[in-house]
């Protein structure tokens, strides 16, 4: 229901004004909805980029015209695919390897790629580990061929009524995030609330 989606969305425009960058996950086909679909109509709304778990799904929006720029939040194979030196692609790096293999691709190709640091802080899903923080941020200040343009978190019991968890992983981003900010001046986004956060937290 395109009506029902855009009022959704001017919904959390007025959660969290003006000054906060929305970009709607739209992996596993838009959650079943349609991603094409989903992301014209969304387009239209002054939504810039979207975000997905897939270079498959990165290569499904491109082929069906949508251009906006998108963050791959999932695991990077450690192989070439075409789709990685899309210039609207940003890439997640969650482990050393992420950075050797981008390096390598970087000087291969002459090509700089814009990148957003996830830390694990408490999800054990994904993510850098505290005790690689330090490697990390060598590594990614050492290289020519990676743009930091954002470091983000993933929430683990944002819709829980209990919020002790989700404010140790916050406390654990703002430090985290303010130890890389003061690196990589670079970097323009942190993020780590998702849909049911930011609703719960409004009720």
């Amino acid at each position: 229901n395109k009506k029902n989606l855009v009022y959704n969305l001017n919904y959390i425009k007025k959660c969290v004004g003006n000054n906060v960058t929305i970009m709607p996950v739209v992996k596993a086909d838009a959650y079943g909805h349609g991603v094409v679909q989903i992301c014209k109509t969304l387009s239209k709304y002054d939504i810039k980029g979207f975000c997905v778990a897939l270079l498959d799904e990165v290569v499904h929006l491109r082929n069906n015209k949508i251009n906006a720029k998108i963050l791959h939040l999932g695991v990077l194979e450690h192989k070439f695919n075409p789709i990685l030196l899309d210039p609207n692609l940003i890439l997640t790096i969650n482990s050393q390897e992420d950075i050797l293999f981008l390096n390598h691709l970087g000087k291969k190709h002459n090509h700089q790629f814009r990148v957003h640091i996830k830390i694990d802080t408490g999800m054990t899903r994904l993510g850098i580990l505290k005790e690689d923080i330090e490697t990390i941020k060598n590594s990614l200040f050492e290289s020519k061929f990676l743009i930091v343009e954002g470091i983000y978190t993933q929430l683990s019991s944002a819709d829980e009524d209990d919020v002790s968890c989700t404010e140790i992983q916050r406390n654990r981003f703002i430090d985290n995030s303010d130890y890389f900010c003061s690196y990589f001046s670079s970097i323009k986004f942190k993020h780590f609330t998702p849909s049911a956060g930011l609703l719960k937290n409004k009720k």
